[in-house]
């Protein structure tokens, strides 16, 4: 939006009540009882003096007549825009208008007072009066495109007629009418005409008629807040804009699908709203307020545009074009300047605007302040600026200005026909008019031209100019150069459609331009080539960048976007345009004029310059994007600059070398330590031919087709040639030696068989090899393609003329002879070649055994002796066929002879016991149950792995038994017998009522679901070892979570109410990983321990659900944690009174005597031993305190007699003395000084590990752990208790005092 309040253009006599009409270049004020005419420069056309004050002004259609009504009076006057004199007519009815209208074909409605209707006719002057139209006067009334006239009166009606009179429709309204206008609803089946009406009621609702439908009207209403409807106007596609006394203007739409629904709301005017014009062709709307002031909104999304001042404001009107806005207002009949005509023109250096009617100013590219301005005496249609003048003009006339300080004219010129285009340059002018251009000079008549002489050159439909040339396109497709120095044409070049748009380079060099097929080329006047550019079929126009370090840059842009485009002159590829980056997007209604440095400047509607980047070169400003961005303009040596990474130098240094720039090349390639390229580059570099350097750059680029054109166009061909054959591209170098150079084709010629036979091409490679024998050695590859092509005879006799053939020749032959089917000759050669193997096998097929039993001490092929041993067989030498079969690995049949020719199952056993062949297992098996050996049989069935067949010799003998116990024992060594065996196992034992075995082989099948029933069952009859296999078997189906439910409901003793082992619940939570319910099953255990009194058990319980979780990643709970800290502190206790520790056992039992609650069985004796320790250490305080415990009644009953003496003397006594503070040491995390045996640090919040020797927490320079337990310990004291005990306090386990260790990372041993 534009804060500042714009001035009114100039304003002319009225008052805020004056009727304001607009026509094509004139406006008429109506102002009491007097009408001006005024034209679009504000000066005087006629004024017409009424005899009343007037109520109705309006032109007709053409703009050619105005009407003007009276206030009570009959009379109308009609003011002819041709002949400027009034023509009064009269209504005939005597009765006063009301209000008037054109309709189409010059008929003017006159509405009365009383109701009626006039219908003037003014081509024929005839009257047609139609009375009772309505009974009260005739407030509103408007005129649809299509003849119909829709009448509102006082009595609450409205009307629709036809432009005879006659009523269409008459629809009773319940308030009083007012702004009755015509619309058009769009529809989804067929597109209407302006039927609709539409007419305010009461001031709150908005009707709306479809005429043509005959449906009855939709009455749309609005939030109260929005006030009374002063004003509306339809736009569009069927939408209306309303105004609201609130100040409130809303758009609404009256699509059927979307009928009253808005489409945005704003109150430009808080304090009150008067009246709304709509200039739908600029897509603008004006509203006028209390406030004083016009606001100017657009009509697609209602955003402020600009403010107008007009105090005391009442109505609007826009001129036809929306260029003009007139505001009705207390200082008179304001007119502001809403939008200029789109009239600009830029050239390399500087640009021309409108930026009033009749004012050109000249600004630079920045356009941060203009030059100078150029006043006219016309409103001009174009203009154009060169580098010393600036021309504007009308119609077939110019006026041209000198650029300077000041603007001096510099005369005018007349052509011959209406100018369309207008181009200047430095003291040249060529005007585009009517199809051929007038060039002349500005300021001397020293010459003047009209281009094209020749009319068959076609119509010139767009030049362009530079100091040096006048270049022109034509509808014929004719591009043609006029010299502007020699003054004439220079070149003519032909295209093959029509051309739409040129634009030459600011140098001339280059000139693009756009055909009729919306392709866009760039012509070199040098070599009358061209070069396409990729565009879109939308692009309307062209640009050249006149920066100069913008080499070659063009941009191609339509109404939405523009793209741009680099024009490389010397590459691999030869010249060419590539498109860079997106399209950018372009503000709306804005015409590119010019571009600088990627900037394009643009001309909108309201005559002020705007700049867009190109996407391509904005790029270059984003960081993440700028290198890129460089790459894409051919910016290098920016690029050079902006590169970070090795990717990025690599691709700076592959573009630099396809576009030939060897310098920047050559600096990222050395960037890049790339050697080989970098002398590559400088070879190229220092090639005199061009053509000779892009073929070499080709080739470092890999576009080898690319280099084999340069270099045939080189003065240096022969290298094509030499490129071909190093890529050993036989084919082409050979076509290339053929006509470079003869005497390299025997050479090329068997390279190529060579790369022939490899690819199996046989018949040509020996055409080949052929066509080189006879200057080149080929004897190798003759014989391989003869023998392959069938011919043996030749290719045996070339081996046998060289008695010291290579090895890998002889092989590579035999192998092509056995292909053939040539084995006596291939084994033969195989033999020679030392492949003695293949060698037997062929003699094998061969049935030479002879040569074969020669041969096989030498293979170790197994089918060369297997198939040795199968004719060993035949021939009835069985131990040899036996030892053939073995070194064959073929068990099977060595057993098989074994058994039933030579009778020796003992080799048989051993055999299989060392392949583990389950067939010939079988076969083993069956002799020795033959023979009654049906342990053995079964065991090494099960032992092979034959499941199945030892399940069916099981059950045949009656050894199911033992079957069970052979597949439990194979589990436990292997871990993988056959599934379906062991279920069948199962249920043979669970038919046997074994429910234990059964369960225990479901359990080791998987079958865990009826495993663990059968095992359930087993254990309720009391076989122990069955729960602890159920409890396996329940963690082992992960995917069954109820079997562990189950299990530990059976042995919590809910099923059968008898509680069984507990561990055993926290075995299952272990081997499930639920360590969480492991730790409070361990927790509970220990609790029921403890209560019992059982404080040993309850302590190792906890330490090894603690060790356990452990191994298994978790971290105990605190409650397990806590409860064996307690626990232990109990044990320490004991340990450290008999070792005569008194301050240790006495801050330990203090410790106990905190939580005694949880030592129920032993409280009193704890107590007691606790009063006893913290005497003999001086602890007086908390001796008393704890002596007064045990004087509880709940205690005291059950004190030992013994030592009630003693503890009664020391409640007697209280406490004398205060008690020595408990020493302190630092905590392990923070450092802060704690009490000893305090466990949880009250600056940092952590738990603290506490030691196994003492009880304290303990210390991070005196550390170290149990090497058994990995419990932490203060070193000192570990080290000063095993000097004693050599057992670790915690887990019982002796410890050597140097296997102690003091620890440096202590990180993972102090998470608590």
């Amino acid at each position: 939006m534009d804060t500042r309040v714009q001035e009114a253009l100039l304003t002319l006599p009225g008052s805020p009540s004056a009727l304001v009409a607009w026509q094509k270049s004139m406006v008429a004020v109506a102002h009491q009882q007097q009408v001006f005419l005024w034209d679009r420069r504000g000066r005087q056309v006629d004024l017409i003096q009424l005899s009343g004050n007037c109520n109705g002004l309006c032109w007709d259609s053409e703009g050619d007549l105005l009407a003007a009504s009276c206030e009570k009076s009959a009379r109308v006057v009609l003011w002819d825009a041709q002949t400027r004199r009034p023509q009064p007519i009269v209504s005939g009815l005597g009765e006063g208008v009301s209000w008037v209208g054109w309709g189409p074909r010059a008929v003017l409605a006159l509405a009365t007072t009383k109701g009626n209707l006039v219908l003037y006719d003014h081509r024929s002057g005839r009257r047609m009066p139609v009375l009772g139209k309505h009974n009260r006067q005739i407030v509103s009334g408007a005129w649809s495109r299509a003849g119909l006239l829709a009448l509102a009166a006082e009595d609450r009606s409205l009307s629709v007629s036809t432009a005879d009179g006659d009523t269409l429709r008459a629809v009773a309204l319940r308030a009083e009418p007012s702004l009755l206008r015509f619309g058009r609803i769009k529809t989804e089946d067929k597109p209407h005409g302006d039927d609709t009406v539409s007419v305010v009621v009461g001031r709150k609702t908005l009707y709306l008629l479809r005429v043509s439908e005959g449906d009855e009207p939709v009455e749309l209403a609005f939030q109260p807040r929005y006030g009374q409807v002063v004003s509306y106007e339809w736009f569009g596609d069927g939408y209306i804009l309303l105004g609201f006394s609130a100040g409130f203007l809303v758009a609404v739409s009256t699509h059927p699908k979307e009928i009253g629904h808005e489409l945005f709301q704003l109150q430009p005017h808080p304090s009150g709203l008067k009246h709304v014009a709509v200039a739908a062709d600029a897509d603008l709307a004006a509203t006028a307020g209390t406030d004083g002031q016009v606001k100017l909104h657009s009509l697609a999304s209602g955003e402020t545009k600009r403010v107008l001042a007009a105090p005391g404001v009442a109505t609007l009107a826009w001129s036809a074009d929306g260029q003009l806005l007139t505001a009705a207002c207390s200082a008179g009949v304001a007119i502001f300047l809403a939008r200029l005509p789109a009239v600009a023109a830029a050239d390399s250096i500087r640009a021309a605007v409108l930026t009033s009617l009749s004012e050109v100013s000249v600004t630079e590219p920045n356009f941060q302040e203009p030059l100078t301005s150029v006043r006219l005496a016309i409103e001009p249609s174009w203009a154009a600026v060169g580098p010393a003048h600036v021309a504007a003009g009308m119609n077939n006339r110019a006026w041209f200005h000198r650029l300077g300080v000041p603007v001096e004219e510099a005369g005018t010129k007349e052509y011959v026909a209406c100018v369309s285009a207008f181009k200047l340059s430095s003291r040249v002018a060529a005007a585009l008019c009517e199809g051929r251009i007038h060039v002349h000079t500005i300021e001397e008549a020293s010459a003047e031209a009209v281009v094209p002489e020749d009319e068959s050159d076609g119509r010139v439909s767009s030049h362009d100019l530079t100091n040096e040339a006048l270049v022109y396109g034509t509808d014929m497709g004719t591009l043609a150069i006029f010299h502007l120095q020699q003054w004439r044409q220079v070149q003519r070049f032909r295209h093959s459609c029509a051309i739409k748009v040129v634009a030459s380079e600011p140098t001339g060099s280059r000139v693009a331009f756009l055909d009729d097929q919306h392709q866009v080329f760039v012509f070199c006047p040098f070599t009358e080539s061209l070069i396409a550019v990729s565009v879109s079929t939308s692009t309307e126009g062209l640009l050249w960048d006149s920066w100069s370090g913008e080499a070659s840059f063009l941009a191609t842009y339509d109404a939405q976007q523009a793209s741009g485009h680099v024009l490389v002159r010397n590459s691999v590829r030869g010249p060419y345009a590539e498109t860079v980056s997106t399209p950018t997007q372009l503000p709306s209604g804005q015409q590119p004029l010019w571009l600088a440095g990627g900037e394009l400047g643009l001309n909108g509607q309201d005559g002020r310059l705007t700049r867009v980047m190109l996407e391509g070169h904005a790029a270059v400003l984003r960081p993440d994007d700028a290198f890129d961005a460089m790459l894409a303009l051919r910016r290098f040596k920016e690029a050079w600059s902006a590169a970070t990474e090795k990717s990025q130098w690599k691709r700076l240094a592959e573009a630099a070398l396809h576009d030939m720039d060897f310098e920047v090349a050559s600096r990222a390639y050395r960037r890049l330590k790339d050697a080989g390229m970098v002398c590559s580059i400088e070879a190229a570099s220092e090639a005199e031919d061009r053509f000779e350097a892009a073929g070499m750059a080709a080739i470092s680029l890999g576009l080898y087709d690319l280099a084999e054109q340069a270099f045939l166009r080189s003065d240096r061909p022969t290298a094509a040639l030499e490129m071909r054959s190093s890529l050993l591209q036989w084919p082409r170098a050979l076509e290339l030696a053929t006509s470079l150079a003869q005497n390299q084709v025997p050479l090329l010629a068997k390279q190529f068989a060579q790369q022939l036979e490899f690819t199996g091409e046989h018949a040509q490679a020996l055409a080949q090899y052929e066509r080189a024998s006879t200057q080149v050695d080929c004897r190798a590859g003759l014989a391989r393609c003869s023998l392959r092509c069938g011919d043996v005879r030749r290719g045996l006799a070339l081996l046998d003329e060289e008695p010291a053939a290579p090895i890998d020749l002889l092989r590579e032959c035999a192998t092509i002879l056995e292909a053939g089917r040539h084995l006596p000759e291939a084994a033969a050669l195989a033999e020679r070649a030392g492949l003695f193997e293949r060698a037997a096998e062929l003699h094998v097929r061969l049935k030479n055994w002879p040569k074969v039993a020669q041969l096989l001490p030498r293979v170790s092929a197994p089918r060369v002796h297997a198939q040795f041993a199968r004719a060993k067989e035949a021939d009835g030498r069985f131990s040899e066929a036996v030892a053939a079969y073995v070194t064959a690995g073929d068990p099977e049949a060595a057993v098989r002879l074994l058994l039933d020719k030579l009778r020796r199952p003992e080799e048989a056993v051993k055999i299989v016991k060392e392949t583990r062949n389950p067939e010939a297992a079988k076969q083993v098996a069956r002799f020795l149950r033959s023979a009654g050996d049906a342990t053995s049989a079964l065991q090494l069935l099960v032992w092979c792995g034959c499941a199945s067949d030892a399940f069916e010799f099981a059950r045949q003998a009656g050894e199911m038994a033992l079957l069970g116990r052979l597949l439990a024992s194979e589990v436990a060594i292997d871990g993988a017998p056959p599934q379906a065996q062991l279920i069948e196992v199962a249920r043979y034992f669970e038919a046997e009522q074994d429910a234990f075995l059964a369960g225990k082989f479901l359990h080791l099948a998987g079958e865990s679901q009826r495993a663990v029933q059968l095992l359930l069952k087993a254990a309720a009859v009391g076989h122990k070892e069955a729960l602890e296999v159920a409890v396996e078997a329940a963690a082992a189906a992960e995917h069954e979570p109820h079997l562990a439910d189950q299990v530990i409901q059976f042995i919590c003793g809910d099923l059968d109410g008898v509680p069984k082992d507990f561990s055993l619940v926290l075995k299952l939570y272990l081997a499930k990983g639920q360590l969480e319910e492991a730790a409070q099953v361990a927790v509970l255990m220990a609790e029921e321990e403890q209560k019992a009194g059982n404080y040993r058990a309850a302590h190792d319980t906890l330490l090894a659900a603690h060790q356990q979780l452990r191994v298994r990643g978790g971290n105990p709970p605190e409650a397990l944690r806590s409860r064996l800290a307690l626990l232990h502190s109990y044990t320490l206790a004991r340990l450290h009174v008999r070792r005569g520790k008194h301050m240790l056992a006495a801050r330990l039992l203090s410790r106990v005597a905190a939580n005694i609650s949880k030592f129920p069985a032993h409280a009193v004796p704890i107590l007691t031993s606790a009063v006893i320790e913290c005497s003999r250490a001086g602890l007086a305080s908390t001796s008393f305190r704890l002596a007064s415990m045990l004087m509880r009644p709940l205690h005291r009953p059950h004190l030992d007699p013994k030592y009630k003496r003693k503890i009664e003397s020391v409640v007697r006594k209280g406490v004398r003395d205060p008690e020595a503070p408990e020493p302190t040491s630092p905590c392990p995390h923070c450092l802060q000084p704690l009490p000893e045996f305090e466990l949880a640090c009250s600056r940092c919040k952590n738990n603290l590990p506490f030691c196994i020797a003492t009880g304290k927490h303990v210390i991070r320079d005196n550390f170290t752990l149990c090497p058994h337990c990995e419990f932490p310990a203060i070193a000192s004291e570990l080290t000063e208790l095993l000097e004693t005990e050599s057992v670790c306090p915690m887990c019982g386990t002796e410890v050597e005092i140097a296997a102690l260790s003091t620890l440096e990372d202590l990180s993972e041993h102090l998470k608590v």
